[in-house]
């Protein structure tokens, strides 16, 4: 057998929806230029590709599903660790780094890789670096991005391995860096700033060790260009080498050429009298507010068209006739026509039409004007300038000054080669190319929407739709309180949009055919799976990409060379690095923005489609709970959401729907009727389904199903659900139900609790009727609602948490006494732990116990499999 490299190590991931699969390949791709060679497997391929046990060095990236749950393609090889007949020396060889993905919203928070890193710990595997936990709820990269950053040398130490001379960048030779030695075994962050090299001690690896990751100088330094990058229509790195006055690998930046050394607009040679490429531009992208106090900067716009030179925000400017900024700009539009808010002043808005009429917009003219976003300056006839605060398009000091340390490009490997004169049915492609669902457990199958219910007032806050399918003629198997999954499409007018924005409406519907580029420097090149070969554009953005997904940094970086305006390369770059990783928590992940406002906000920006299906992931089907149970509906289904509402703003440039609920909403249209009077008092009666379309949608069943009843009958059981987090509980009682009518004498069902909460009693009390039916026939022991809008007693419980302390005696005596389940099913972020947290409250308060000593109680309950949850983010 050959030997292996020393400088050989294993990457592992086990994914659940391709987000540790793609940081594994990130690793993977970057370790040649870290002087280590990788090998790259999936943990369902153990004993197959790898076997751990002969393995010295091994990177885990490991993802948690569900409530902590293991991922599928990490079952089997979890299930073999977990053999108790292994000796406490089995894994006595292997070192290890760990990296775990989870979501704090959920109780058990990496459970799954926290469980195996405790579990290779008892079979005598050492780690040589330490463990990382990454957290959707606040933004995985916050902990991926430093982690990985500090594994390389990490690694190299562990192997002994010596850092390269020369790093290397998608196989483009970079310069070689002087300042790569590890000094005392301290990590080096190289940084020009103002001209001058620093070096900034993070406990982190070397700038150029993300792979080689690039380091812009900041706005006004000295010369200092090492390596130019430029790219084909493909993407492909090419370099010249160019003079530098130091050795460290420095990128130059283009907006030195527009900025002194100040930081002041230098020149441009473009004009500022173009305008945007789109309708209106709305300033609540910026800000809601420009508050009269921000920094001024006064430029005079040379009458030549190209030629604009700054004057210090301090120098002197005639105010004759100028109109005062004195109140905020609000909502502001701006077009050509110059349309401004009706909530600012008067003044303000003479002042923004001003502004426009010579030609400049405000921080958000879509030209090239060389301006930088946070230097937003215009010449007007005896008028100030204004500075607006930051946005996704703009950003101010020390963000828009600052050396940026960016992430490493990822290599190209797509190519595509449309057909011309071919034609494709799409009806005959199989959904997703047939490539298997995330947490499926069953095939996808077809089940016909026999009606569709909504379930709230007309005037309530939120619309609830209750959809019954009939699966009679499917495979589809379930039980009272399982979950199933909906494969859904992206709305078609917003694909058009984009197609648009992207310029191939010309070509929308032709096929074409994807292929791996021969030269590329992706490891492991593939096509992606999920996409049909050959397809269309349309078909591709409808049915197989998530283009609502929030870009990620890599994709940022990768649109920064599809970029041409420099103002926009420059923010796209702050946003993707590790200086701009507030700006891209704030305008990219919280505010939801999508690839279509990213293209939007950037209109120079013209990414290859190649890019796109290389860097978007995959459309994910949506999960809901059955709200229906067999025994009583045999061959039908019933589930209940809330149609999810996004309004524009926030640098959404539309109002939107969900891209699940909006559908199913928009397709049964035609179906559905109210249960309740709507506001107007008018009943609206059944629509007949005569004549009606037939509408299917493709459903599979999910893996994981432990939401369910409890087989003894005789076990109390307390059901927490608010909103639409009531839907199991409805087939559980369904299921009490059925199974009350079979009983035979001297057989009884356990006390079943039910607390259930919304907002007000006449709107949106979800299956108001049944409910109070099941309390009548015995069904339900206890029905406790709270309305958390309506005009009450002071004392009346507001939130199911309130209900839970009133009844906290008899609640605890259930629990305590009586060994009833408890079934929470709702939102994670805020219900579910402010349940958690009442009965942390009623513990004490009941029993005497501790803080410490209820949370403990808690965890015991969750781990006999009382106290479980069916929640969502």
């Amino acid at each position: 057998m050959t030997d292996k490299p020393k400088n050989r190590f294993l990457v592992l991931y086990g994914s659940q929806t391709g987000q540790s699969q793609a940081i594994a390949e990130e690793i993977h791709d970057n370790a040649e230029s870290q002087g280590l060679k990788s090998e790259l497997h999936c943990l369902s391929l153990t004993d197959k590709k790898f076997t751990i046990e002969r393995e010295h060095c091994v990177v885990f990236i490991l993802s948690t599903t569900g409530d902590g749950e293991i991922p599928d393609t990490a079952q089997k090889f979890c299930r073999r660790l977990r053999k108790k007949t292994l000796p406490n020396t089995y894994l006595e060889h292997l070192n290890y780094a760990l990296l775990g993905l989870g979501d704090s919203n959920y109780t058990n928070f990496c459970k799954c890789p926290k469980t195996l890193n405790g579990r290779l710990g008892e079979l005598g595997a050492k780690k040589f670096y330490e463990c990382g936990w990454a957290d959707d709820a606040v933004g995985l990269e916050v902990v991926v991005e430093p982690w990985m950053e500090s594994l390389w040398p990490a690694i190299r130490n562990h192997l002994g391995v010596k850092k390269p001379e020369v790093a290397m960048c998608n196989g483009v030779s970079g310069v070689e860096n002087k300042l790569n030695q590890d000094r005392s075994n301290k990590v080096l962050d190289v940084r020009l700033t103002n001209g001058h090299i620093s070096e900034l001690d993070h406990n982190t690896c070397t700038s150029e060790n993300m792979g080689c990751t690039e380091i812009l100088s900041p706005v006004g330094a000295s010369k200092t260009q090492a390596v130019e990058f430029e790219t084909d229509r493909n993407g492909a790195a090419s370099s010249k080498q160019g003079t530098s006055n130091t050795k460290t690998m420095l990128v130059e930046n283009k907006t030195n050429e527009f900025f002194g050394s100040d930081g002041q607009l230098r020149k441009s040679g473009d004009r500022l009298d173009e305008l945007p490429d789109l309708n209106a531009i709305q300033l609540e992208q910026c800000s809601n507010s420009v508050n009269a106090t921000m920094p001024i900067s006064r430029p005079n716009i040379d009458k030549s068209e190209n030629s604009v030179h700054s004057t210090p925000a301090t120098s002197t400017a005639s105010t004759a006739n100028a109109p005062a900024l004195t109140t905020s700009i609000q909502s502001a539009l701006i077009d050509n026509n110059a349309l401004i808010s009706q909530s600012a002043s008067t003044d303000t808005r003479s002042a923004i039409s001003t502004i426009t009429s010579h030609g400049a917009t405000l921080a958000l003219d879509h030209t090239d004007t060389g301006i930088q976003h946070s230097d937003v300056t215009c010449d007007l006839p005896g008028s100030t300038g204004i500075q607006l605060p930051p946005s996704l398009v703009t950003s101010m000091p020390p963000l828009s000054t600052a050396s940026l340390t960016l992430p490493a490009l990822p290599p190209p490997y797509l190519e595509i080669e449309f057909q011309d004169g071919e034609t494709l049915d799409i009806d005959t492609i199989p959904i997703h190319n047939d490539c298997k669902m995330p947490s499926a457990a069953s095939d996808i199958a077809m089940a016909t929407v026999v009606s569709a219910t909504r379930l709230t007032r007309d005037d309530a806050i939120k619309t609830a739709l209750d959809i019954e399918l009939d699966i009679t003629d499917t495979r589809v198997n379930y039980e009272a309180g399982d979950s199933f999954g909906v494969v859904c499409p992206n709305g078609g007018i917003e694909v058009q949009q984009l197609i648009k924005r992207l310029n191939f409406l010309d070509k929308a519907d032709q096929p074409f055919l994807m292929s791996v580029t021969e030269c590329t420097k992706k490891k492991n090149a593939h096509i992606p799976d999920f996409i049909p070969n050959p397809c269309t554009i349309r078909h591709a953005f409808r049915t197989c990409i998530d283009i609502r997904a929030a870009p990620k940094k890599a994709f940022l970086r990768t649109l920064v060379e599809y970029t041409e305006k420099q103002s926009e390369k420059r923010r796209l770059q702050e946003l993707c690095s590790r200086q701009g990783t507030e700006d891209y928590a704030k305008y990219i992940r919280e505010t939801g923005v999508t690839l279509l406002d990213i293209l939007s906000a950037f209109p120079s920006c013209h990414p290859p489609l190649e890019r796109l299906f290389e860097l978007l992931p995959r459309l994910q089907p949506r999960p809901f709970s059955a709200a229906s149970s067999p025994q009583l509906k045999p061959g039908k289904l019933h589930f209940v959401f809330n149609i999810v509402e996004i309004p524009k703003g926030e640098g959404r440039i539309t109002d939107r729907r969900g891209v699940c609920t909006g559908w199913l909403d928009e397709i049964t249209g035609c179906l559905q009727h109210s249960l309740i009077n709507n506001c107007l008092g008018i009943a609206l009666k059944n629509v007949s389904l005569v004549d009606k379309p037939k509408i299917q949608i493709p459903i599979f069943m999910r893996t994981s199903q432990h939401f369910r009843l409890p087989a003894d009958l005789s076990i109390p059981i307390v059901m927490i659900g608010p909103g639409t987090g009531v839907a199991p509980f409805i087939g559980f009682l369904q299921h009490r139900l059925h199974l009350k009518q079979a009983l035979t004498e001297g057989c009884e069902l356990g006390p079943a609790w039910l607390f259930f909460g919304c907002r007000h009693k006449d709107r949106d009390y979800l299956y108001r009727q049944q409910l109070e039916e099941f309390r009548s026939s015995q069904v339900l022991s206890k029905l406790l609602v709270s309305f958390s809008r309506d005009s009450q007693p002071t004392l009346a419980p507001h939130y199911v948490q309130d209900n839970m302390k009133l009844h906290a005696t008899e609640l605890v005596q259930l629990i305590t006494e009586q060994g009833a389940i408890v079934y929470v099913c709702g939102d994670a972020k805020n219900m579910a732990r402010n349940v958690n947290d009442a009965f942390i409250d009623i513990l004490n308060q009941e029993k005497g116990m501790t803080v410490e000593d209820a949370r403990a109680y808690m965890m015991t309950l969750r781990l006999h499999k009382r106290y479980l949850e069916d929640v969502w983010t």
